[in-house]
């Protein structure tokens, strides 16, 4: 990471796309419409920056300068390159206008296709909400299908966690859609600070669970849930007297959604996509191009909550290769299941996550059954609480006994 900082920001692109990414120097000069000497010219300086930095023995795995670069660009987010700021023009300013309805008030993110922006209904006093416009211009009538893809999986899953449509056009060629504003944070966000707790993770993922259900008796498959997809909204924030003074204290009213529906796709369309730290083997067997993978289903959704549900208990680097290559990380998890809790605190759920990260799909269970099977986290607690009742019960009838 000391390393990566030093870089300057195009040595690092190159560095990047040639150790981490593994592209040719024609392939890179291509890409960034480079000459093939400046390429190399950029390598060599990388190189020499590692050698001046740490010497003829680097700390990488394989004690080499290029491991030092396959592993500084590792899939592990807490090392990534910062998004590259001021390069792309906002389709929309603030003070904008869209279908002489919806005032722009700011950009709330941006996505790899669309801008996502917090918009007042002009027609509903004190209403605001989230207002998504994709980025490219719909310019024909195959364009046209695509963009309205997104919307129609939207339309077709009804389920309080699972983000909803209220609105939909077109401006300036450009397709919008208006969501619900959630307040809150991201589950991302929200285990950065410390990781769930047993009961947390519980009320969060039956719900997301049960959302995930309803998703696929739909035949949608979402195809991207990790913690940066799972919107936590506080409902307590918008009630009453939260600013008056009144006594707000006590666990907030929390409703996990799942946001981004953007590479959706039905049961019956090979479309695959997603973030490969939380790909299903089934999925990355086919990226990889593994011969005869099994099939894409539902279950590959199941697959990624139990990972998300494994890093909001034991957050840790989502790729457990020290080289973190995509192609590398991809080509492992085809085999390989995520490793299991390792915490003694959590020992007693290795044989679930065992079952709902199996690397065969068949092993795995549905969204319903995976929804049930959660009391498994929070049954040693019910446990005590049965013994301590017992106990209350058992010492005073003894002690009269006795007497």
């Amino acid at each position: 990471a000391a390393l990566r900082a030093a870089l300057a920001p195009q040595v690092a692109e190159v560095l990047e796309l040639r150790f981490a990414r593994r592209l040719s120097d024609d392939e890179i000069a291509a890409v960034l419409d480079w000459d093939v000497g400046e390429v190399r010219a950029a390598v060599a300086h990388g190189l020499e920056a590692s050698r001046a930095r740490f010497g003829a023995f680097p700390p990488s795995q394989d004690k080499s300068h290029e491991g030092v670069f396959l592993e500084a660009f590792a899939l592990d987010p807490a090392l990534a390159v910062p998004p590259k700021r001021g390069l792309r023009e906002p389709v929309l300013a603030s003070g904008s206008i869209v279908a002489n309805r919806y005032e722009i008030e700011g950009l709330l993110g941006v996505g790899a296709f669309a801008d996502v922006y917090r918009a007042r209904d002009c027609e509903v006093t004190g209403h605001v909400v989230a207002l998504k416009i994709l980025r490219t211009r719909s310019a024909d009538a195959r364009s046209v299908r695509a963009a309205l893809r997104e919307l129609q999986l939207l339309a077709s899953v009804f389920h309080p966690s699972v983000v909803q449509l209220k609105d939909h056009g077109w401006h300036d060629d450009h397709l919008w859609f208006v969501m619900p504003l959630y307040r809150g944070e991201t589950l991302a966000q929200r285990i950065a600070r410390a990781p769930l707790t047993r009961a947390e993770a519980r009320s969060i993922f039956e719900q997301l669970a049960e959302a995930l259900a309803t998703m696929h008796r739909a035949g949608v498959r979402h195809q991207d849930i990790k913690p940066e997809n799972v919107f936590l909204a506080n409902l307590d924030m918008d009630a009453p007297g939260l600013d008056s003074g009144e006594d707000t204290t006590g666990p907030a009213r929390i409703l996990p959604v799942l946001l981004d529906l953007g590479v959706a796709a039905k049961d019956a369309e090979l479309v695959l996509a997603g973030t490969p730290a939380y790909f299903a083997p089934e999925v990355a067997a086919r990226f990889a191009r593994v011969p005869d993978p099994p099939p894409v289903g539902p279950k590959a959704d199941v697959f990624s909550l139990a990972l998300t549900l494994l890093r909001a208990l034991e957050p840790r680097p989502s790729a457990q290769l020290p080289a973190g290559a995509v192609d590398a990380f991809v080509a492992f998890r085809a085999v390989q299941a995520p490793e299991p809790p390792v915490t003694p605190a959590l020992a007693d759920l290795r044989p679930s996550f065992e079952r709902w990260l199996a690397v065969s799909p068949d092993k795995r269970p549905t969204a319903e059954s995976f929804r049930r099977e959660l009391l498994a986290l929070t049954r040693p607690q019910e446990r005590a609480t049965r013994r301590a009742a017992v106990l209350r019960w058992l010492v005073p009838v003894a002690a009269t006994v006795l007497a």
